[in-house]
């Protein structure tokens, strides 16, 4: 019994080191407040072609304004890809920059079925284009032009994303181990950095944006491509997958969630902070290629943050409940689009 008891209590004191508590923390915060969460899921690394795992999943739908008005045919769908990491001996350190309030690239990355049919069509009417799938009708050249996704029509711009908007901005960060002193406090060895920064081939920070940016990067792919098979399919005469909507519009937000000291440098002075933006980019064969925003919040902060993009979420309802005659007038040429093509196809 005493044996069991010392494996059990040995077991327990290992999983505390991990971040697996805090996984399951995070799942139950997002279930409570409406996601629909995944855990553990696959994304293939664009770096090496290997599936590997990310933490969590959550989407949430939103269809409806603050005070409850229909966006149909408009959807809003939302996808956090979550790494949670937990350090009790090291503090993650940002340095910030200053951040234009203009800046598009500091929202969640964003697709619609517009500017996948408008991108598809015309891609697919150059001459250069590689015919690797027999041939598919397209959008007029004209309509496809004349197409218009959320950004474009100043439905999505800086202002949206409120969530995001004082969050500081961090292109560089370091990991600085924590040494216990003899008071009651830890000491952080800033006089030799190089001797301070935790051993290995990359640091957490590292491993973990890479791991969101990728999943992110992946999502966004398949996305991309199941969008367009529906704008083919539409075009040739088939009908939309069953909990497929062309007025779908989709939104992603990489997130990396702490537990642990999460410190801001900026202008040479040091400051405890819950929430920063980390703009990263993910290296393939070589070639860096513009990716989202990561959220880097901290674990008694992220019902707060939460919270906040929910209220981003029904903003963002309201703007296109407001202004939704632009959307209208997008919806009408493409949905007029698969009619004529079906039509022309007998």
């Amino acid at each position: 019994m005493e044996k069991e008891d010392g494996e059990l209590a040995f077991i327990a004191d290992q999983i505390e080191k991990t971040g697996y508590p805090l996984e399951i923390h995070a799942s139950e915060v997002l279930e409570k407040k409406g996601w629909n969460v995944l855990h553990s899921t696959f994304y293939r690394d664009s770096e090496t072609g290997i599936m590997r795992e990310i933490d969590i999943r959550a989407d949430k739908i939103v269809d409806r304004s603050a005070v409850g008005d229909t966006i149909d045919p408009y959807r809003l769908i939302l996808r956090l890809d979550i790494q949670c990491k937990k350090k009790d001996n090291v503090a993650w350190v940002f340095f910030l920059t200053r951040r234009r309030t203009d800046e598009m690239a500091t929202l969640p990355r964003f697709l619609d079925y517009f500017m996948v049919a408008k991108a598809s069509s015309l891609s697919r009417q150059n001459p250069l284009y590689p015919v690797a799938v027999p041939f598919t009708p397209t959008i007029s050249p004209g309509i496809a032009d004349s197409l218009r996704h959320v950004a474009d029509l100043r439905v999505i711009d800086p202002t949206t994303f409120q969530s995001l908007a004082a969050t500081e901005q961090a292109k560089v960060y370091a990991e600085i181990k924590l040494e216990s002193a003899k008071k009651t406090y830890a000491k952080i060895k800033l006089e030799n950095a190089k001797d301070s920064e935790p051993k290995g081939e990359y640091p957490d920070i590292y491993d973990a944006a890479m791991t969101v940016l990728k999943a992110s990067d992946f999502d966004f792919n398949m996305l991309y491509a199941n969008m367009e098979l529906v704008v083919n399919n539409r075009l040739s005469g088939i009908p939309l997958p069953r909990g497929s909507e062309i007025g779908d519009i989709f939104l992603q937000m990489p997130i990396i969630l702490f537990e642990g000291k999460l410190i801001a440098w900026q202008d040479g002075h040091l400051r405890r902070t819950d929430q920063v933006l980390l703009k990263a980019q993910v290296p393939s064969k070589g070639v860096f290629i513009p990716s989202p925003p990561i959220v880097v919040v901290q674990r008694d902060h992220f019902s707060g943050f939460l919270e906040s993009v929910d209220k981003d979420l029904l903003a963002l309802a309201d703007r296109i409940h407001k202004n939704r005659n632009l959307l209208d007038e997008q919806f009408r040429l493409l949905t007029q689009q698969f009619v004529r093509s079906k039509e022309a196809l007998g």
